[in-house]
């Protein structure tokens, strides 16, 4: 996980309109009881400190009152809890709480380089039923990329080899599954015949030049369902379709009309409007920023993937 960057102290005044996913600083008027003994300006101040230190470690976070909702770079779920950082802030100086965040991190968060307590050396059979090939941003993976199994799906999407521990994913340590000495190809094999099992809702998306599929799920898995677009289409689609990935528990898809070997400038730019105004409106919900995946577009045809610029 990388290193925080050096932060200057910053005066409580300074951060009166910096944004916390969403959230101006300026506009919380009072600490929770909970927090009491820290004044609103200090108050601040330590958000703004949290928020610095996790940007800075490549985390989504969402301020959620005493927790931070957190989507790590590696693709794993976390919730971050402020109490007892607050009650090490409390009568220090709001110039050292930049440090104290980052030590709180340092301890809490755990390294992506490093297998999860929770993957213990067990056994292929053991952990089989729990494999699945996920479908990361390639920046999720960039400081573990090479300890990893991953496969490029396109440019800036890959499909790495993952667990599921039920209450989050975490990607799969190469050199513990080197351990089990199953090639890539089984491990995918598996992976993949789990995902095509999860369960997952079909319903009608409108969409200007043609109908689209909205797939959704309860879990955050539902982006790997784009190793399955031809099943979940139904039918021949020459031209392929156009695929929207706003959230890990979302994935849209715009079969395309036959005809021509591109889809149409209009009908990306339509497509292109459904997924970012449905990328704001998820992004809008209380807990879903820890869930956001994509703003951008796919060119779905013959099994390949092609990111539209």
């Amino acid at each position: 996980m990388r290193r925080p960057r050096a932060h200057r102290a910053q005066h409580p005044h300074e951060i009166r309109h910096a944004h916390l996913s969403g959230l101006q600083l300026d506009q919380l008027t009072e600490v929770p009881p909970w927090a009491a003994f820290l004044p609103l300006d200090a108050w601040r101040a330590l958000l703004f400190a949290m928020q610095e230190d996790l940007r800075a470690r490549g985390i989504v976070a969402r301020y959620q009152g005493d927790t931070f909702s957190a989507f790590l770079p590696d693709g794993r779920l976390a919730s971050l809890g402020i109490v007892n950082l607050a009650e090490r802030c409390r009568g220090a100086d709001v110039e050292g709480f930049h440090g104290l965040a980052r030590a709180h991190f340092d301890a809490v968060l755990p390294s992506p380089t490093e297998p999860s307590a929770e993957l213990s050396r067990t056994d292929f059979d053991a952990i089989a039923p729990s494999l699945i090939a996920h479908v990361y941003r390639e920046e999720m993976l960039a400081p573990a990329r090479d300890s990893v199994i991953a496969r490029p799906l396109c440019a800036g999407l890959v499909s790495a080899i993952a667990v599921d521990f039920g209450h989050g994913i975490g990607s799969l340590p190469r050199d513990l599954a080197a351990e089990w000495n199953r090639p890539d190809d089984e491990l995918f094999r598996v992976a993949l015949a789990n995902v095509r099992r999860r369960p997952v809702q079909r319903r009608p998306f409108p969409a200007r030049a043609s109908s689209g599929v909205l797939i959704t799920g309860a879990d955050h898995a539902v982006t790997s369902q784009v190793h399955f677009l031809a099943s979940h289409l139904g039918g021949h689609h020459p031209a392929g379709a156009l695929v929207g990935l706003p959230s890990r528990s979302a994935l849209l898809c715009i079969p395309l009309p036959s005809g021509g070997d591109a889809p149409s400038p209009e009908c990306v730019a339509d497509a292109a409007a459904l997924v970012r105004g449905l990328f704001d409106a998820l992004a809008a919900r209380p807990r879903s920023a820890e869930g956001m995946f994509s703003p951008h577009l796919y060119w779905w045809r013959d099994g390949g993937l092609t990111a539209l610029p």
